[in-house]
């Protein structure tokens, strides 16, 4: 289970996620001053506080994906991060933003989601070193 995973299942039953330091929350308010709520340690596996006064099936889901969060190895819960290389001052003759792509040799292209144009962190140290720079982290799109 990631972070990322959790926050969508917590968001799905109106659960709030918050992540700290050392810590990551998950919390649901219910309007009368009833607060549930879960923290993770983020610093060792397996430790997980649970305060829960009322509870829903909703709720439930949550609370199993929590406990799976907390049993998942700490190396595992965050997911790999995606980057994209806008290069600076080219566009198209249409005025498209244009990117590093690799197609066998690196050149400039609009954004084509059928051509290599996005690369994990650990892929980046094969991009040559002057385009690394300009990089940017991006959402996955799913």
């Amino acid at each position: 289970m990631t972070y990322k995973e959790i926050e969508k299942i917590a968001k799905k039953y109106g659960w709030t996620t918050t992540s700290a330091a050392t810590l990551y929350r998950i919390e649901k308010e219910y309007g009368d001053s009833t607060t549930n709520y879960i923290v993770i340690g983020k610093f060792n596996r397996n430790v997980i506080f649970l305060k829960n006064e009322r509870c829903n099936p909703g709720d439930l889901i949550v609370i199993k994906s929590a406990m799976e969060l907390a049993e998942t190895p700490l190396g595992e819960r965050e997911e790999e991060k995606i980057y994209i290389i806008p290069l600076p001052h080219l566009v198209t003759s249409d005025g498209k933003k244009q990117y590093l792509t690799q197609l066998g040799t690196f050149f400039a292209c609009r954004r084509d989601k059928t051509l290599i144009q996005t690369w994990e962190e650990k892929d980046l140290v094969h991009v040559p070193e002057e385009y690394r720079g300009f990089a940017v982290e991006i959402e996955v799109e799913e």
